[in-house]
């Protein structure tokens, strides 16, 4: 027998073996299976179909994620020339994002950190699908608040960092009310002077939610991190607290509680957020605002999500002479 026979996909479904899953994994990183990721959407969906079709799809399940894992292991994403926008990385991101092996967690915030500095070039396309799918990854892996040590704290921090990108900003400010680690940090400041469109929908998500002296305390914060910025940056701040209803008055004289306390006394109550559903996301105190806020968060999904869209539905077929047969009908 060959060796492209020994491990083509067919028999690998026929009989799985933890060595024809490494060598089918491979491939897939390789882009020797482009032409069937292309089929299906995704290495994630082209993997689905192979276990599906096996002859004993328990098996071929534990015999991949083992095999996983230890590719996982092996994996240095950030040994490869160009690791920015090398493809490889890519497709083994779609892998943990469907999957989230223990050890990928560790290995994505490594090829998060460079790629939250990284300026890319206005050609340069697959550095914006990678920092995307990226953050995709590191949300399976924490979807809620954990214990603030170790890979979530470092999360947290790199969150925090794209608070200054323009790009994610929103995205990066949602994620945080999720995880309950949103707070007022200089990041919010620089890209406000960047764009100063971010900062009009960067603020209700701040208030969000939050109970009126909360509130108060959050935009007395927001004020004392925009002291002495640019005119401009300034008044924009203002501006915003005056489209929702927040009268402020810079004299000494009038304390920022009594400034703010009535005003967003009365926009909570009218924008109550509803019950929390384990998606805490821009549930804002400003609807208009909140609609663009969970419109860029969405956006940045997608991104994400693009790269690896619902597998082809698959019908079993008797035998293994044929495989990977689309159908219009379900899983």
């Amino acid at each position: 027998m060959s060796d492209e026979t020994e491990h083509s996909p067919w028999l690998l479904q026929a009989k799985p073996t933890a060595d024809r899953w490494r060598v089918e994994l491979d491939k897939i990183v390789e882009g020797s299976r482009e032409a069937d990721l292309q089929q299906f959407g995704s290495p994630a969906a082209y993997v689905r179909s192979l276990i599906f079709n096996s002859c004993d799809d328990s098996v071929a399940r534990a015999l991949f994620e083992r095999t996983l894992d230890r590719l996982v292991a092996s994996w240095h994403p950030l040994d490869w020339p160009g690791f920015e926008s090398d493809p490889r990385n890519l497709r083994i991101l779609q892998l943990l994002a469907a999957y989230t092996p223990a050890g990928g967690m560790a290995k994505t915030l490594k090829l998060l950190r460079p790629l939250n500095t990284y300026e890319p070039r206005s050609d340069e396309l697959m550095v914006p699908r990678m920092k995307s799918l990226a953050l995709q990854v590191m949300e399976r892996y924490f979807p809620a608040e954990q214990d603030p040590a170790g890979a979530f704290a470092e999360y947290v921090e790199q969150l925090e960092l794209n608070l200054a990108n323009p790009t994610y900003a929103l995205y990066a400010a949602s994620r945080l009310r999720e995880l309950r680690r949103l707070r007022v940090v200089s990041e919010v400041r620089k890209v406000a002077e960047c764009d100063l469109t971010v900062l009009s929908q960067l603020v209700p998500v701040f208030l969000s939610g939050l109970a009126p002296a909360e509130g108060v305390r959050v935009f007395s914060q927001l004020r004392i991190q925009f002291q002495g910025a640019p005119p401009a940056v300034l008044a924009a701040l203002k501006e915003v607290a005056l489209s929702h209803g927040l009268h402020l008055d810079d004299s000494p004289a009038a304390p920022t509680t009594q400034i703010l306390g009535t005003a967003v006394t009365r926009v909570s109550e009218q924008y109550r957020p509803a019950e929390d559903n384990g998606l805490r996301l821009a549930k804002t105190l400003f609807k208009d605002t909140s609609q663009r806020a969970a419109t860029e968060t969405t956006r940045v999904r997608k991104d994400a999500h693009s790269e690896f869209p619902p597998p082809v539905p698959l019908k079993r077929r008797e035998g293994m002479a044929t495989q990977f047969t689309a159908t219009s009908s379900g899983i």
